[in-house]
């Protein structure tokens, strides 16, 4: 499923011009790094790339949070342009089957995202609780 969705988004890039004089640079230097994933990228380079704006911020912090709201946002929107694009160079059946394929992708991320922070939020490290660990298995 990622590897489709990525070959789609490529797709849409290859489709022209158009979508991306209404990108950001960022975006389209970050789908740019997609593409050539394997061949001069790797997925590391990529990610750097993606998460860039917020990198010099703290881990966690407000501000880190709320620029990575911001890059989800700004992705989203980038989706919706890039869907745009594609909806109107495809039958309307395609695009329906499209849209499904695009929607169920944001519920994954979504889904995504909450359960690792249910995970994150359920393994906080308490030093008491390594105190405790230490002095039993001692025993």
């Amino acid at each position: 499923m990622k590897n489709f969705l990525l070959s789609l988004g490529l797709a849409v890039l290859a489709m022209g011009a158009q979508a991306e004089t209404k990108l950001s640079q960022a975006h389209v230097n970050s789908m740019a790094c997609l593409e050539n994933m394997g061949q001069n990228t790797s997925w590391g380079q990529c990610l750097g790339l993606i998460f860039e704006p917020c990198v010099s911020l703290e881990v966690a912090s407000d501000a880190h949070l709320a620029c990575l709201q911001s890059e989800r946002e700004g992705w989203t929107a980038t989706m919706r342009l890039l869907q745009e694009d594609v909806t109107e160079a495809i039958t309307v059946k395609s695009a329906e089957d499209l849209a499904g394929i695009l929607s169920g992708w944001i519920n994954y991320v979504s889904q995504k995202c909450q359960a690792e922070g249910i995970l994150r939020a359920s393994h906080v490290w308490r030093p008491s609780s390594l105190a405790v660990r230490s002095q039993s298995s001692s025993v």
